[in-house]
Protein backbone atom coordinates (compact mmCIF):
# COMPACT_ATOMS: atom_id res chain seq x y z
CA UNK A 1 0.00 0.00 0.00
CA UNK A 2 1.57 3.18 -1.17
CA UNK A 3 0.59 6.93 0.43
CA UNK A 4 1.80 10.00 -1.56
CA UNK A 5 1.71 13.92 -0.30
CA UNK A 6 2.53 16.24 -2.25
CA UNK A 7 4.06 19.37 -1.13
CA UNK A 8 5.28 22.94 -2.10
CA UNK A 9 9.05 21.30 -2.54
CA UNK A 10 10.40 19.13 -5.42
CA UNK A 11 12.41 16.70 -2.93
CA UNK A 12 10.75 13.01 -2.47
CA UNK A 13 11.31 11.08 0.66
CA UNK A 14 10.95 7.73 0.32
CA UNK A 15 9.42 6.17 4.25
CA UNK A 16 8.57 2.50 4.83
CA UNK A 17 5.92 1.62 7.39
CA UNK A 18 5.64 -1.84 8.93
CA UNK A 19 2.04 -2.51 8.95
CA UNK A 20 3.06 -5.89 10.92
CA UNK A 21 3.36 -3.24 14.50
CA UNK A 22 0.13 -2.51 14.53
CA UNK A 23 -3.96 -3.37 13.88
CA UNK A 24 -5.78 -2.87 11.14
CA UNK A 25 -7.61 0.35 12.51
CA UNK A 26 -4.63 1.74 13.98
CA UNK A 27 -1.76 1.56 10.91
CA UNK A 28 -3.67 3.82 8.67
CA UNK A 29 -4.08 6.21 11.16
CA UNK A 30 -0.47 6.13 12.13
CA UNK A 31 0.18 6.61 8.42
CA UNK A 32 -1.14 9.49 7.76
CA UNK A 33 0.15 11.03 10.69
CA UNK A 34 3.57 10.12 9.48
CA UNK A 35 3.21 11.97 6.31
CA UNK A 36 1.63 14.96 8.08
CA UNK A 37 4.63 15.18 9.71
CA UNK A 38 7.21 14.24 7.32
CA UNK A 39 5.62 16.52 4.71
CA UNK A 40 5.26 19.84 7.27
CA UNK A 41 9.63 19.39 8.37
CA UNK A 42 10.56 18.50 4.57
CA UNK A 43 8.37 19.74 2.00
CA UNK A 44 7.97 17.94 -1.33
CA UNK A 45 7.01 14.50 -1.91
CA UNK A 46 6.97 12.35 0.85
CA UNK A 47 5.91 8.23 -0.54
CA UNK A 48 5.51 5.86 2.03
CA UNK A 49 5.75 2.25 1.11
CA UNK A 50 3.59 0.08 4.09
CA UNK A 51 4.99 -3.57 4.21
CA UNK A 52 3.60 -6.60 6.19
CA UNK A 53 -0.33 -7.93 7.16
CA UNK A 54 -1.67 -5.73 9.66
CA UNK A 55 -2.81 -7.30 13.04
CA UNK A 56 -6.30 -7.96 13.53
CA UNK A 57 -7.84 -5.76 15.55
CA UNK A 58 -9.30 -6.50 19.10
CA UNK A 59 -12.69 -6.86 18.40
CA UNK A 60 -11.52 -9.21 15.05
CA UNK A 61 -9.30 -11.14 17.26
CA UNK A 62 -11.00 -14.99 18.18
CA UNK A 63 -9.92 -16.20 21.31
CA UNK A 64 -8.49 -20.10 21.01
CA UNK A 65 -10.10 -22.82 21.31
CA UNK A 66 -9.62 -24.40 24.67
CA UNK A 67 -7.43 -27.36 24.27
CA UNK A 68 -9.61 -30.79 25.12
CA UNK A 69 -7.49 -32.74 27.66
CA UNK A 70 -6.84 -36.24 25.98
CA UNK A 71 -7.69 -38.85 28.78
CA UNK A 72 -6.65 -43.05 28.04
CA UNK A 73 -9.60 -44.78 28.81
CA UNK A 74 -8.89 -48.36 29.68
CA UNK A 75 -10.82 -51.00 27.61
CA UNK A 76 -13.83 -52.62 29.24
CA UNK A 77 -12.56 -55.38 31.52
CA UNK A 78 -16.38 -57.10 32.28
CA UNK A 79 -15.74 -60.43 29.94
CA UNK A 80 -12.33 -60.52 31.20
CA UNK A 81 -12.99 -60.37 34.74
CA UNK A 82 -15.91 -62.63 34.58
CA UNK A 83 -13.68 -65.05 32.78
CA UNK A 84 -11.52 -64.97 35.58
CA UNK A 85 -14.16 -65.19 38.33
CA UNK A 86 -15.19 -68.40 36.19
CA UNK A 87 -12.02 -69.86 36.28
CA UNK A 88 -11.10 -69.48 39.83
CA UNK A 89 -14.42 -70.57 41.13
CA UNK A 90 -14.50 -68.06 43.35
CA UNK A 91 -18.04 -67.41 45.11
CA UNK A 92 -19.47 -70.02 42.79
CA UNK A 93 -23.02 -71.16 44.11
CA UNK A 94 -23.73 -73.83 41.54
CA UNK A 95 -22.44 -77.35 40.37
CA UNK A 96 -23.66 -78.16 36.87
CA UNK A 97 -22.99 -81.52 36.13
CA UNK A 98 -23.55 -83.91 32.95
CA UNK A 99 -21.82 -87.45 31.98
CA UNK A 100 -19.96 -87.40 35.13
CA UNK A 101 -18.39 -84.41 34.83
CA UNK A 102 -19.31 -80.66 36.37
CA UNK A 103 -18.38 -77.21 36.29
CA UNK A 104 -18.45 -74.49 38.86
CA UNK A 105 -20.66 -71.66 38.21
CA UNK A 106 -22.51 -68.46 39.57
CA UNK A 107 -26.39 -69.04 39.01
CA UNK A 108 -26.42 -65.15 38.69
CA UNK A 109 -24.13 -64.95 36.09
CA UNK A 110 -25.90 -68.12 34.14
CA UNK A 111 -29.59 -66.31 34.77
CA UNK A 112 -28.42 -63.08 33.43
CA UNK A 113 -26.73 -64.57 30.05
CA UNK A 114 -29.54 -67.06 29.42
CA UNK A 115 -33.44 -66.76 29.94
CA UNK A 116 -33.43 -70.84 30.42
CA UNK A 117 -31.56 -70.84 33.22
CA UNK A 118 -32.88 -67.23 34.44
CA UNK A 119 -35.82 -69.57 34.51
CA UNK A 120 -34.35 -72.28 36.30
CA UNK A 121 -33.15 -70.48 39.61
CA UNK A 122 -35.82 -68.19 39.76
CA UNK A 123 -37.86 -67.76 43.00
CA UNK A 124 -40.08 -71.14 43.35
CA UNK A 125 -38.13 -73.57 41.14
CA UNK A 126 -36.13 -76.16 43.32
CA UNK A 127 -33.13 -75.29 41.51
CA UNK A 128 -32.99 -72.37 43.36
CA UNK A 129 -32.10 -73.60 46.56
CA UNK A 130 -29.74 -76.14 45.21
CA UNK A 131 -25.76 -76.66 45.20
CA UNK A 132 -26.11 -78.75 42.19
CA UNK A 133 -28.03 -79.71 39.20
CA UNK A 134 -27.98 -82.35 36.57
CA UNK A 135 -28.45 -81.03 32.94
CA UNK A 136 -29.43 -83.48 30.35
CA UNK A 137 -28.43 -83.91 27.12
CA UNK A 138 -25.01 -82.31 26.51
CA UNK A 139 -21.87 -83.63 26.83
CA UNK A 140 -19.36 -82.12 29.41
CA UNK A 141 -17.17 -80.53 26.55
CA UNK A 142 -20.35 -78.66 25.35
CA UNK A 143 -20.82 -77.40 28.53
CA UNK A 144 -18.23 -76.18 29.09
CA UNK A 145 -17.96 -74.51 26.00
CA UNK A 146 -21.37 -73.17 26.91
CA UNK A 147 -20.57 -71.85 30.45
CA UNK A 148 -17.17 -70.31 29.15
CA UNK A 149 -19.56 -68.17 26.25
CA UNK A 150 -21.93 -67.36 29.05
CA UNK A 151 -18.92 -65.93 30.67
CA UNK A 152 -16.44 -64.36 28.38
CA UNK A 153 -19.10 -63.79 25.25
CA UNK A 154 -16.04 -65.79 23.34
CA UNK A 155 -15.62 -69.05 22.43
CA UNK A 156 -12.67 -71.24 23.87
CA UNK A 157 -10.36 -73.43 22.01
CA UNK A 158 -12.41 -76.35 22.04
CA UNK A 159 -15.50 -74.74 21.33
CA UNK A 160 -15.68 -75.62 17.16
CA UNK A 161 -14.59 -79.12 17.81
CA UNK A 162 -18.41 -79.73 18.40
CA UNK A 163 -20.13 -77.21 15.96
CA UNK A 164 -23.54 -79.38 16.03
CA UNK A 165 -23.40 -80.21 19.53
CA UNK A 166 -22.56 -76.21 20.66
CA UNK A 167 -25.37 -75.30 18.37
CA UNK A 168 -28.07 -77.68 19.95
CA UNK A 169 -26.88 -76.69 23.57
CA UNK A 170 -27.25 -72.35 22.30
CA UNK A 171 -30.41 -73.41 20.53
CA UNK A 172 -31.69 -75.28 24.23
CA UNK A 173 -29.97 -72.73 26.70
CA UNK A 174 -31.58 -69.94 24.50
CA UNK A 175 -28.09 -67.69 23.34
CA UNK A 176 -28.77 -66.41 19.96
CA UNK A 177 -25.53 -64.93 19.13
CA UNK A 178 -23.80 -68.03 19.86
CA UNK A 179 -26.07 -70.01 17.67
CA UNK A 180 -25.12 -67.33 15.10
CA UNK A 181 -21.43 -68.37 15.25
CA UNK A 182 -22.40 -72.22 15.33
CA UNK A 183 -24.13 -71.12 12.26
CA UNK A 184 -21.13 -69.43 10.78
CA UNK A 185 -18.80 -72.32 11.02
CA UNK A 186 -21.16 -74.72 9.80
CA UNK A 187 -21.64 -72.74 6.76
CA UNK A 188 -18.34 -73.03 5.69
CA UNK A 189 -18.35 -76.79 4.95
CA UNK A 190 -21.40 -77.55 3.45
CA UNK A 191 -21.09 -79.57 0.34
CA UNK A 192 -23.21 -82.60 -1.67
CA UNK A 193 -22.73 -85.03 1.65
CA UNK A 194 -23.87 -82.73 4.16
CA UNK A 195 -26.22 -80.23 2.67
CA UNK A 196 -29.36 -82.63 3.81
CA UNK A 197 -28.27 -83.14 7.05
CA UNK A 198 -27.04 -79.63 8.08
CA UNK A 199 -30.46 -78.30 6.57
CA UNK A 200 -32.29 -80.66 9.28
CA UNK A 201 -29.97 -79.63 12.03
CA UNK A 202 -30.64 -76.11 11.16
CA UNK A 203 -34.53 -76.56 10.72
CA UNK A 204 -34.25 -78.58 14.06
CA UNK A 205 -32.34 -75.66 16.04
CA UNK A 206 -33.91 -72.94 14.48
CA UNK A 207 -30.82 -71.55 12.80
CA UNK A 208 -32.40 -69.65 10.08
CA UNK A 209 -29.18 -68.46 8.24
CA UNK A 210 -27.75 -71.80 8.35
CA UNK A 211 -30.78 -73.27 6.50
CA UNK A 212 -30.46 -70.92 3.91
CA UNK A 213 -27.16 -71.54 3.08
CA UNK A 214 -28.48 -75.21 2.98
CA UNK A 215 -31.33 -74.06 0.89
CA UNK A 216 -28.95 -72.26 -1.38
CA UNK A 217 -26.30 -74.87 -1.63
CA UNK A 218 -29.33 -77.54 -2.51
CA UNK A 219 -30.76 -75.40 -5.38
CA UNK A 220 -27.64 -74.77 -7.09
CA UNK A 221 -26.36 -77.93 -6.98
CA UNK A 222 -29.42 -80.01 -6.62
CA UNK A 223 -28.58 -83.08 -8.76
CA UNK A 224 -25.47 -83.99 -6.57
CA UNK A 225 -27.33 -83.56 -3.22
CA UNK A 226 -30.71 -85.53 -3.99
CA UNK A 227 -28.36 -88.69 -5.21
CA UNK A 228 -27.20 -87.91 -2.02
CA UNK A 229 -27.49 -90.58 1.51
CA UNK A 230 -28.63 -87.67 3.53
CA UNK A 231 -31.55 -86.78 0.91
CA UNK A 232 -32.33 -90.18 0.05
CA UNK A 233 -32.57 -90.35 4.36
CA UNK A 234 -35.03 -87.53 4.38
CA UNK A 235 -37.70 -89.23 3.07
CA UNK A 236 -41.17 -87.67 3.55
CA UNK A 237 -39.81 -84.80 5.49
CA UNK A 238 -37.98 -83.40 2.73
CA UNK A 239 -40.97 -81.13 1.41
CA UNK A 240 -41.39 -79.63 5.11
CA UNK A 241 -37.63 -79.34 5.60
CA UNK A 242 -36.42 -77.80 2.15
CA UNK A 243 -39.18 -75.01 2.12
CA UNK A 244 -37.98 -71.46 3.10
CA UNK A 245 -40.51 -69.77 6.04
Amino acid sequence: MTHSLFLSRRSIVALVVDASKYTEERHEYAVQRWLDAVGARLGGEVEVTVVGEAKASALEREEPEPAVPQVSVPPRATNASLQALLESGDMADIELKCGGASVSAHKLILSARSPVFAAMFGRGMAEAEASEVTLEGIEPAVLRSLVHFLYAEELDDSAMEHPRQLLAAADQYEVPRLVALCEEQLCEGIDEASAAARLVLAERHHAAQLKEACLDYIAAHSEAVMKSEGWQQLGTRRAAVASRR
